[in-house]
């Protein structure tokens, strides 16, 4: 075991650097852990449809601990790496779970000259129990023990209980188990019963066989799907009419099973109900309270384990979209599922007595014909441009006389050539561990060499990626990103990339010894295994990629901040310019200490104006490039969705703006610039949907920073470590000029490099009156002069010494929750 002794008081970058582990409760409470994941839930679900909760969601987000925007950290992100992830804390390339499937780079092509895929959870060496010649799964490819084995090892009356309907519950049930009737894995079959298979068990317990026999009665004789949406709520979805959606037909609601099977046989009943019916939910948590009561999960002296895997909602997600009306109704269902199931184990266990985690894999884009409707810019790729791409690399492979090393970088460069690649990363980039970029960074954590994914590069004639031809890109070791908002061919909406919508999930936490609001901390899914198991008095093996997670709030006096939400400039006169910022663009006083120091606010964000008879203003850099007391912000920037109404109102003020409205930039976005009196810039980005009702004089989101650093080599690989991408480059050496744009989903932040033009990281005191920053993740250095948040080229990003104490002022969530990014 491996344990973390903090020395110093850090914020989240450091926490993010640490593996903490091996932690023993004193006094455990947690009798039961239960772990809930969501497929296919993005992190926006929980705030867009905060409103709409009465149940589950509600309370969790109530009374335990919300990370609003947790970060799932490898790529591809598939369901079952981003699951076993979860249930593991390892990254994929430690548990060995990289894709859904994978080529063996070593394996010759069968007869018909194709490669077959390996389907990383399917056990060709058992069966499913009682039925000889249907396929078994199990987690024998899974390299690591996960957090079902910790459980086991804690206790040997220890009971562990999966289920789900679909074999996802193998990913939970744990690594090494043996053969036992203490083993209880489950999962949906296609004969409308749950099974399981000879890897845990010989044959069912008896209420296994009782449930089974309720299932068509209860549960699978429902053939239709009713909207329960209240109509008050339904304008939060899409219009429940889309040919975008499903099939182009079955898009409104009610949904009937007779529409969508072949005959009206039982087995076609049964199919329906495991794919759309909202029904399957309700026998997965009615299973889970009929196994809680008869295996006494929790009641029995020992630290029990039960996780429920949900699947209904990457089904219809992928078929009718994230802003669909019917994955509202999901939601508001699974609501009060996990509502009506908490308040029974409050009763059979005590409220008190059982520690609960909701998160999901991965999360997932709009659909990309939704968002060409709204004015944004989408991409749908088409199995046919797939297959030209295929073409393409097979031509050059085969007709390929040069080096053999030399290949791969021709075959990645040729792919880069069409429109839907976004990044293509060669083996050798891969294993290199020096070369520093954020898609190599999260594909990195699902690199295993001899396991190579096909995803994306995948056609109708070969849909999940397994019947590939020797020349396709995945036998070279390359992997690929599609572009932003681009969805491939095989559903209305496709994940699987290293975008931020494809990353970002919720953790909702909740428990005797977890503290209530939400979040300061950058969580990751691997965090939720470890912190688990942490709760509940476990040990935690060297395996963790993951930390145990610090349960920080928003009113934790030790919080880490990590949420880009203040600015501070450096002015000749404070109260002169906070005079201009409150006449011209409707910021409000905040609590401002003196004429010397104004603190003013406009929603959630803060603006504060600092005098320094040493400020000097952007403009003045050029000329001014020897002084050694430079102004370390002079850029900020908002998102707004109604930009010609905002310009216009901003040219009736009379302001200075740096021209007209500009089209592209950095993120392809349109924007204007406005000048304030001592030369600072505030760029207004356009960015749809930020307001429902958006009012242009209070209504902005904070969302872009510059940064001067003297070292933004160290400065990029800081902020890529943290889920920043580079999106431009502007480095001109002749000029001596060196800027680049790096962007996480959130913020957009120009980091300007000025050698050795300002103070150096051993002159911290002094920092804080020649720098100035914003708000953000970053180390904290104490010294006899106070505490400075720094970013890792010693960048001074806040003066943690004050007090001031934001949280009682400030109810909105500070994390800046911005659902996409600008693109």
């Amino acid at each position: 075991m491996k344990t973390i002794n903090y020395v110093l008081v850090t914020s989240l970058a450091l926490s993010l650097l640490t593996c903490q582990s091996s932690i023993r409760l004193e006094e455990n409470k947690t009798k039961l852990i239960v772990l809930i994941s969501l497929d296919q839930f993005r992190a926006g679900y929980l705030s867009r449809y905060q409103e709409t909760f009465v149940g589950g969601f509600k309370r969790m987000m109530e009374e335990g601990l919300w990370y609003p925007k947790a970060i799932v950290d490898h790529a591809p992100t598939l369901s079952l790496p981003g699951h076993t992830t979860l249930a593991t804390g390892a990254n994929p390339c430690n548990h060995g779970i990289t894709s859904n499937a994978w080529l063996d780079r070593d394996q010759r092509p069968h007869e018909d000259g194709l490669i077959r895929g390996v389907f990383p959870h399917m056990d060709p060496g058992h069966k499913i129990i009682g039925e000889e010649n249907a396929r078994a799964f199990s987690p024998f490819k899974i390299r690591v023990e996960g957090l079902a084995d910790w459980v086991r090892q804690s206790n040997p009356n220890a009971k562990i209980v999966a289920l789900s309907v679909t074999p996802l519950s193998v990913l939970y049930g744990g690594k090494a188990a043996l053969k036992s009737e203490d083993n209880h894995v489950y999962w949906l079959g296609s004969t409308g019963k749950f099974i399981s298979s000879t890897y845990y068990r010989d044959d069912y317990p008896d209420w296994i066989h009782e449930f089974n026999e309720g299932m068509e009665e209860k549960y699978i004789q429902h053939h239709i799907w009713e909207n329960t949406v209240p109509f008050q709520f339904q304008h939060l979805a899409r219009p429940d009419a889309a040919e975008y959606e499903h099939d182009g037909v079955h898009t409104t609601f009610p949904h009937l099973a007779e529409d969508e099977i072949s005959d009206t046989s039982q087995a076609q009943y049964n199919r329906w109900f495991g794919r759309y019916s909202p029904y399957q939910n309700e026998a997965l948590f009615d299973l889970a309270k009929v196994a809680v009561q008869e295996q006494e999960l929790g009641q029995r002296g020992s630290v029990d384990f039960l996780a429920l895997a949900v699947k209904l909602t990457d089904r219809i997600g992928h078929d009718f979209g994230p802003r669909s009306l019917e994955q509202l109704d999901v939601i508001l269902r699974l609501d009060r599922l996990i509502g009506d199931f908490f308040k029974f184990l409050d009763e059979e266990l005590g409220a008190d007595n059982y520690t609960v985690a909701i998160s999901a894999d991965h999360g997932s884009p709009n659909i990309s014909e939704y968002e060409i409707s709204q004015g944004r810019a989408a991409t749908r790729i088409q199995s046919e441009d797939v297959e030209k791409a295929l073409q393409s690399i097979d031509s050059l492979v085969t007709n390929y006389s040069g080096k053999k090393e030399q290949l791969p970088n021709l075959i990645a460069k040729r792919l880069q050539v069409f429109p839907f690649v976004s990044k293509t990363m060669t083996r050798e980039q891969l294993l290199d561990k020096e070369l520093v970029d954020p898609y190599l960074h999260v594909y990195r954590n699902s690199f295993i060499e001899e396991q190579a994914t096909t995803y994306p590069l995948w056609t109708t004639e070969n849909r999940y990626g397994n019947l590939v031809s020797p020349t396709h890109p995945a036998n070279y070791g390359i992997m690929v990103d599609v572009a932003y908002k681009a969805n491939i061919w095989s559903a209305s909406a496709t994940h699987g990339g290293a975008h931020d919508y494809d990353k970002e999930i919720p953790i909702l936490l909740m428990g005797p010894d977890v503290p209530q609001g939400i979040a300061r901390e950058q969580a990751f899914s691997r965090d939720i295994a470890p912190t688990l198991a942490s709760l509940a008095g476990l040990e935690i093996p060297e395996t963790v990629d993951g930390k145990v997670l610090r349960l920080y709030t928003q009113n934790s006096e030790e919080s880490p901040t990590f949420a880009m939400n203040k600015v501070v400039i450096r002015t000749i006169d404070a109260e002169e310019l906070a005079t201009w910022y409150t006449d011209h663009l409707q910021f409000s006083s905040f609590e401002s200490t003196n004429s010397e120091n104004q603190l003013l606010r406009k929603g959630d964000f803060l603006l504060e104006l600092v005098e320094d008879a040493q400020a000097i203003s952007p403009d003045s850099l050029e000329f001014e490039y020897g002084m050694n007391t430079l102004a370390g912000f002079y850029k900020f920037g908002f998102a707004v969705n109604q930009l010609d109404s905002l310009f216009q109102w901003v040219k009736t003020k009379g302001l200075s703006t740096a021209g007209g409205i500009l089209k592209g930039g950095t993120l392809g976005a349109r924007s204007f610039i406005v000048i304030d009196p001592q030369g600072n810039y505030i760029q207004f980005f356009e960015k749809k949907g930020v307001f429902e009702n958006f009012n242009q004089e209070t209504d902005w989101k904070a969302a872009f920073y510059m940064i001067i650093s003297n070292d933004y080599g160290r400065s990029m690989e800081w902020y890529a470590h943290y889920g920043f991408k580079e999106v431009a480059n502007n480095d001109n050496p002749e000029r001596g000029i060196f800027q680049r744009s790096l962007f996480n989903g959130h913020v957009l932040i120009e980091l300007a490099d000025i050698k050795n033009k300002v103070a150096s990281k051993t002159d911290y005191p002094n920092m804080l009156t020649k720098l100035t920053g914003v708000v953000s993740i970053g180390a904290v250095f104490s010294n006899e002069k106070g505490r400075y948040l720094l970013d890792d080229s010693g960048n001074v990003l806040e003066n943690v010494s004050s007090n001031l104490n934001l949280n009682d002022n400030l109810n909105d969530n500070l994390n800046l929750n911005l659902n996409s990014n600008f693109k």
